[in-house]
């Protein structure tokens, strides 16, 4: 499973974040960071960390 979204505020994901966490999967941003108040606006949720790297990885090669 994988969410990529962008152009988002921290009240669009902080309630989500911590039900994906919870379940074992990653939330953060397009840098793989964890979100907090300093959130950049782009959001990648997915059921593990590495699918999200992997996933930010193609999409970052494409949009270059």
């Amino acid at each position: 499973d994988l969410v990529v979204e962008q152009d988002l505020k921290i009240h669009d994901v902080a309630g989500i974040v911590p039900i994906v966490t919870g379940a074992g999967g990653f939330a953060g941003d397009w840098n793989l960071n964890p979100i907090g108040f300093d959130f950049a606006e782009h959001f990648v949720a997915s059921s593990s960390k590495e699918l999200a790297a992997q996933a930010m990885r193609i999409f970052k090669e494409k949009n270059d």
